[in-house]
């Protein structure tokens, strides 16, 4: 029994000495299969622990049991490894990874030549996207500002067909923003609405100069115009804001002049006397022939809008609010009605020449003067003309009608054009530059009947007065 055993034995080493030895000369079985059975066989101990992988894991269990966790680090493959599909080489991804970091670590200069990306240029970026939020942040604080300020006018609300535009004047002058300018005779405890029209103006701004020019309306200059019911007549330019107020008075300045104003100003002469106070004052040179009906009328014009009179002198001065009103309304021994019309053409630029030079000053006008003042504009074509109202350019300024007969009819003194067309080709060629200008139908119609209306003014040539300007 125990020689079987031992044979037995035997045969189990001799067998296991069989596998292990590859190069066993004595045995009849072939490498290959030796080979392959060799292989399932050592698999079987594969998932046989070692003593170093107990150890391992009774450490990892007493870890876990105190709370100590180990954090394994995991090994990386060679790089070969990563870039590299097996057996193809490097990837597509890789590749295209590899690329995207070289365009940004490297440029090409006009040599053609590839140079490294500085690190500056990061900085430079990140400064310049902190400027771009503070720009905003800054301009959004301003707009909210300029939209406060400016949002104390008395606001009228009108339509485009209130005005009455030619579409072919539309058309001739879309590069020209028209502003009409009206000051009305309105004094302590009047109705502003039954006030007449003391001052027209026009404000031309050339879009792309942006330069201003200003037109004058003789307060006198006869016009087509109509009431609050519609009727149609003519009248003393004056006159149309007592009859039917400010959108009227634009309506009228459109249809006799062929214009295409459809914004509008309207203030009172407390506004102005306010207005030139509050921004300290302007410069004015007086004439010697102004010099007494101002220190005559000034008292009044001071007592109306609570303001303080002070004489004057002839020359160059810095005008208060009342001296600056008494001198825009002055005529009667100082030149008459086109003299009148000249200084408060000379005030309006001093005020714009002041502001231009302080324009944070608009803030305290927003509290003290833009509530007295009536306009069409939205707070937002106002904030839209106020960068264009620091680089205007004051051009010439021109007073209408150019030529006139002036006379009586029905009472009344009034400035007639005559000729209508030479006048309006004169002011269309000096205030915007067109020289083939022609008469829009509804002014040929308008000549016809002032042509019938006042035609006997001409039999007197002693009426006729020009304007060289």
């Amino acid at each position: 029994m125990r020689s079987d055993k031992h044979n037995k034995k035997n045969k189990r080493s001799h067998s296991n000495d069989i596998f292990i030895n590859d190069y066993d000369v004595n045995t009849t079985i072939k490498k290959n299969s030796i080979d392959s059975d060799r292989e399932d066989f050592l698999a079987i101990f594969d998932d046989i622990p070692s003593e170093d992988d107990k150890l391992e894991r009774s450490k990892r269990k007493k870890e876990k049991k105190s709370g100590v966790i180990r954090k394994e680090k995991k090994k990386k493959a060679p790089k070969e490894q990563q870039y590299r599909d097996p057996g193809f080489g490097y990837s597509d991804k890789v590749l295209e990874k590899a690329k995207k970091k070289e365009k940004k670590k490297y440029y090409t200069d006009k040599n053609g030549k590839k140079r490294k990306k500085r690190k500056i240029t990061k900085i430079i970026m990140y400064f310049l996207i902190v400027l771009l939020l503070l720009t905003l942040g800054v301009g959004i604080v301003g707009y909210l500002f300029l939209n406060k300020t400016l949002s104390t006018f008395d606001n009228i609300k009108t339509t485009e067909k209130d005005f009455n535009i030619d579409p072919v004047v539309a058309k001739n002058l879309e590069d020209y923003e028209n502003i009409a300018v009206i000051g009305i005779d309105a004094r302590k405890n009047e109705d502003h609405a039954l006030a007449r029209a003391d001052v027209l103006m026009v404000m031309s701004i050339n879009k792309k100069t942006k330069e201003m020019k200003m037109l004058s309306v003789m307060r006198d200059t006869y016009m087509y115009m109509n009431n609050r019911d519609g009727k149609n007549f003519f009248d003393k330019a004056t006159h149309s804001h007592f009859w039917a107020g400010p959108v009227s008075t634009v309506r009228m300045l459109n249809e006799n002049l062929d214009l295409n104003i459809d914004k509008f100003l309207v203030f009172n002469w407390q506004s102005v006397a306010d207005t030139v106070d509050t921004i300290g004052g302007i410069e004015v040179e007086i004439k010697p022939n102004e010099v007494y009906d101002m220190n005559e009328f000034g008292p009044q014009s001071a007592d109306n809008t609570d303001g303080k009179w002070i004489n004057v002198k002839a020359g160059k001065q810095k005008l208060n609010g009342a001296q600056a009103l008494t001198y825009c309304r002055i005529r009667e021994t100082s030149g008459g009605d086109p003299a009148r019309t000249s200084r408060n053409r000379i005030v309006i630029e001093a005020i714009i020449k002041e502001l231009k030079s302080h324009p944070f000053k608009i803030n305290d006008l927003s509290k003290n003067v833009f509530p007295k003042i009536s306009t069409n504009l939205k707070t937002m074509d106002i904030i839209k003309l106020l960068p264009t109202g620091l680089r205007l350019k004051i051009g010439e300024s021109k007073l209408y009608p150019y030529s006139f007969y002036g006379g009586l009819i029905e009472g009344a003194w009034v400035a007639v054009p005559t000729p209508l067309d030479d006048n309006l080709e004169k002011l269309h060629k000096n205030m915007f530059d067109i020289n083939n200008y022609k008469m829009s139908d509804t002014v040929k119609k308008i000549n016809i009947k002032l042509q019938n209306k006042a035609g006997h003014l001409r039999a007197n040539d002693s009426n006729e007065k020009s304007d060289s300007n």
